[in-house]
């Protein structure tokens, strides 16, 4: 007899989301496949999904880099969690924001001058750059919550999703 599995859907350490698995009674080496294939397919489903929403909530920005880098996929052995990763190096300051104090890096907002501002000419953009740097330095900057957007969309999708995964595990074992 298996116990109810957890699994879970983790974004960057921002947000969780735990997923239960009702109790099904399992016997044998068949029934474990069956088991195994239906939550390997509910996680693959599910990492698509997560990715979909991610790409669609996930801050365009000046260049896009942050929505185009962010990607969800399976983890673990028995793998049992879905993970939902940005590399782009300023993934927690486009979630969490900047508190003052601390500016951009130098070059970081050129892109941003170029297409939201509409400033031309390399010292146009660097000294737009600059001023903005400094205005973000001196009052910081608020965060997008798109990854709780994410995860409300997700949630309820995803429960079904397992509890369907549920039911056509329990059809494959009544119709052995």
């Amino acid at each position: 007899m298996a116990t109810p599995a957890a699994y879970e859907v983790r974004a960057s350490g921002f947000i969780t989301t735990r997923l239960r698995l009702p109790r099904l009674v399992l016997d044998g080496q068949w029934a474990g496949e069956v088991f195994d294939q239906e939550l390997r397919a509910f996680l693959a489903e599910g990492a698509a999904l997560v990715e979909r929403l991610i790409q669609r909530e996930t801050p365009e920005g000046a260049t896009a880099q942050l929505r185009g880098t962010a990607f969800a996929e399976m983890r673990g052995d028995p793998v049992r969690t879905i993970v939902a990763e940005w590399p782009a190096a300023y993934a927690e300051v486009a979630l969490r924001g900047r508190r003052p104090g601390k500016g951009p890096p130098p070059g970081a907002l050129d892109a941003w001058v170029r297409r939201v501002l509409g400033v031309s000419g390399e010292k146009a953009v660097r000294a737009v750059a600059f001023l903005v740097g400094r205005k973000i330095a001196r009052r910081g900057t608020p965060g997008d919550p798109f990854l709780h957007r994410v995860q409300v969309q997700a949630e309820g999708r995803l429960q079904r999703m397992l509890d369907s995964a549920a039911s056509r595990i329990a059809r494959r074992l009544e119709g052995r």
